[in-house]
Formats: structure tokens, sequence, C-alpha cells
């Protein structure tokens, strides 16, 4: 067996750093660099056309969209999903605070009770986020608040961080 000579071995080495780099460019990076494109595309259309009006609005087609195809079989229970809904998004723009997550309702019957649970994240400061959450349940009296988490988040294009709460809202009907 013939040893390799010096200018050999760096030429077998360069083309083992070339086929890694395709291979690590075509596995990863290129995937990272496309999600990353995507999520910047979005978030210039959401800042050049997304005001809260506007982000409320189509908040408010997808929850009719959801309540059209079914989810919600009652009137009543449709009136107070749009009494709770309407409460939380004049409460935010009031307070300029921001929805991160379209309001997910799900249903179950357990022991004979209706239980209707909302899921909303919205982004605040504390005591925004604290009034909002003592406005529903005692005030108002739309829902009972079953968990509320509060998350220090980082927005990754700005570098800075935000007050993310995580709500989930109760009906027993």
């Amino acid at each position: 067996m013939k040893s390799l000579s010096y200018r050999n071995k760096t030429i077998l080495l360069f083309t083992g750093i070339l086929v890694l780099l395709y291979f690590c460019y075509t596995y990863s990076f290129s995937k990272t660099i496309t999600n990353y494109k995507e999520i910047k595309k979005y978030n210039d259309y959401i800042a050049k056309n997304g005001t809260y009006k506007k982000q409320i609005a189509y908040l408010q087609n997808e929850l009719n969209k959801y309540t059209n195809n079914g989810v919600v079989k009652s009137d009543q229970k449709k009136q107070s999903q749009d009494k709770l809904f309407q409460f939380i998004s004049a409460y935010i723009l009031k307070k300029n605070m921001r929805i991160n997550q379209v309001p997910e309702t799900v249903q179950s019957n357990i022991g004979g009770y209706d239980i209707e649970t909302n899921l909303y994240k919205i982004q605040g400061d504390f005591q925004q986020l604290i009034s909002l959450v003592y406005e529903i349940e005692h005030v108002q009296k739309l829902a009972m608040i079953s968990s509320l988490q509060l998350k220090i988040q980082m927005d990754r294009k700005t570098k800075k961080e935000f007050l993310e709460a995580t709500i989930y809202l109760q009906n027993i009907k």
C-alpha cells in the first residue's frame, strides 16, 4: 500500500470539506435560510399592513369560519364566545396589546356538563395582562380562568424581550 504525499492529503482534505459543506447546506442550512426568508416576508407584511384592527378583523373572520363549520352547536354558546372575544379584542386595542394566537375553542361534555375551553395567547406588560384577567373573571364575569401562564419570550428579529400570557378560559353550561 502506497502512502499519500502531502499534496494528495491536502487535496483529499479539501474534497472532504467540500462534500461536508454540500451536505450541511443541503440538509440543514438551506431549510433554515428558506424558513428565515419566509418569516421575514410575513413579518414585513405584518409590519407594513398589520394594524391591530386588521388583525382583530382577521381573527374575527377566522372565528366565524369555525363557528359556521359546526364547532359551536348552539346560539347561546356562540354568543358567549362572541362576547368574550369582543371584550378581549376591545381591551387589547385600548391597551395596545397583541393577540399572538387565534383563539381556539374546545368543547367537551364531562359529567353531564358542557365545558367550553378557550385558549388565548396575548402579549403585553405584566400589569396589563393581570388587569385583563381580573376584568374577564371578576368584573365582566365572562369566563373562569382555569390556567394562566406568563412567559418571557425573545423576539429574535428585534432582540427584545416581551411578556406572553397563555390564558385558558372555561365556561360551564
